[in-house]
């Protein structure tokens, strides 16, 4: 437990990141992120969270592109954030979502085991056309700890079965 918190002081050194929110700036390059997960994971609540610093209950299942600078260390940096709907694999054959991506985040809800089988199918549609793309996996609801169905070492064991997620 204390190494795990020692690792977290680490990272918080490391980098300094702070939201700048919804701006676009025609002078900066873009890094496209899209964010797919199965139906009620959270996708639209992380976005709102990095765009706007907010977190709402409602849910509302969305097809979203939202713009955000965010800024680490120094350093600006514009994203475009794609928050796909529930359904993501009809949202992933979308020929535009495959264009220029820099990044792409699985999530999965810990209260939700559904979901988390899901990302096999997730992950396999992700790697047929983004071959280089950087990938996060994120296990989201963590507030609701209580009622988890995904343990963390099954988390743990889904990153570890693939050499390029997060």
């Amino acid at each position: 437990m204390i190494h795990e918190e020692e690792e977290k002081e680490k990272d918080k050194s490391k980098y300094k990141i702070e939201y700048l929110g919804e701006k676009f700036s025609k002078d900066l390059r873009s890094h496209k992120i899209i964010i797919i997960g199965s139906y009620g994971v959270g996708k639209t609540t992380i976005t709102n969270k990095i765009v706007y610093k907010e977190f709402e209950q409602e849910f509302i299942p969305t097809m979203d592109i939202k713009n955000s600078q965010i800024k680490v260390n120094d350093k600006i940096i514009q994203i475009n954030i794609w928050d796909c709907c529930g359904n993501d694999k009809y949202a992933l054959n979308i020929p535009n979502l495959y264009k220029n991506v820099s990044l792409a985040i699985l999530v999965y809800a810990i209260n939700d085991r559904k979901s988390y089988k899901e990302l096999e199918n997730l992950y396999a549609i992700l790697k047929e056309h983004y071959l280089d793309t950087i990938i996060f996996l994120i296990g989201n609801k963590s507030d609701l700890e209580k009622e988890r169905e995904v343990k963390i070492e099954d988390a743990e064991k889904f990153k570890n079965n693939y050499d390029d997620i997060n």
